[in-house]
This record gives structure tokens, C-alpha cells and sequence, in this order.
């Protein structure tokens, strides 16, 4: 079963994120900081990241930059950003920063739910144990 880790500061969406990911029959795990986020990488391997960008002291695309650190591919775990910006608001000239990576608050779950999909199709089609998994839809 695909594993998610949500990272996000603010407790009710954190909350309503997991409880929502979770009834699509993915696993699921929340931390409310980079800093947590980091530790349940290590510890837990999630296939996809969803994180927040703009939180206190450590920022999700410095939580990406520590986890590519790690030697840990983008074949192998994804990201998904979470942000109040609009995508004109956001400099996708980075080789870095992928369009697809990101989803504005509020966020609108059928839009999140596609963007996960994809995201995990991308991550199975690199890893042969992962072709027989279908997560349930919702």
C-alpha cells in the first residue's frame, strides 16, 4: 500500500488531509513540522511527500532539499507542495520546481486526489512490486 506523509503546521488541515487520504485507502502519517517530517522520512519511507511550504523555521522546499540529500531519488518519493500562492506567484524556471508538484489552498481534494495518482504512477513505474497495488477511489 502506498504511503503518505502529510506535513503541514496548521492542525485541522493536517488533520482533515490524513483522514481524507487515508479513506482513499492509502497509509497514512502526519507530522506538524519539517523538523517531524524529516524524522518520519528516515524512519518510515513514505512513497509521497505532502508538505506545506511556508511553515516556522524550516520550509517544505528545504524539507525537499534534506531529503534529496539523503540520495533519496525523485523515482523513488514524491513531492506535492502545499500553498497559499498562485502558481503565477511561483518561479517554476528552476529545474527544481515542477508545476505538478504543487496544489493551492484551499485545497480542492479532486484536483489533490489526481495530482497523487499521478504522482504515484510515476513512482510504481520506476519500482516493479509496486504494479499490483490499486489504492481504493473514493
Amino acid at each position: 500500500m502506498p504511503r503518505i506523509l502529510v506535513v503541514e503546521d496548521d492542525g485541522a488541515l493536517r488533520f482533515d488531509l490524513t483522514q481524507t487520504i487515508m479513506e482513499w485507502g492509502f497509509e497514512t502519517k502526519s507530522a506538524a513540522s519539517a523538523v517531524q517530517g524529516l524524522r518520519l522520512v528516515k524512519d518510515w519511507k513514505p512513497h509521497l511527500v505532502l508538505s506545506d511550504i511556508f511553515m516556522p523555521h524550516v520550509t517544505g522546499y528545504e524539507l525537499k532539499q534534506q531529503i534529496r540529500k539523503m540520495n533519496i531519488p525523485a523515482t523513488e518519493m514524491a513531492f506535492i507542495f502545499i500553498t497559499q500562492l498562485h502558481h503565477s506567484q511561483i518561479d517554476f524556471s528552476s529545474s527544481d520546481v515542477d508545476p505538478n508538484e504543487y496544489i493551492s489552498k484551499p485545497v480542492d481534494y479532486r484536483i489533490l486526489r489526481t495530482k497523487i495518482d499521478t504522482a504515484l504512477r510515476g513512482i510504481r513505474s520506476s519500482q516493479p512490486i509496486w504494479g499490483k497495488m490499486q489504492p481504493r477511489v473514493c
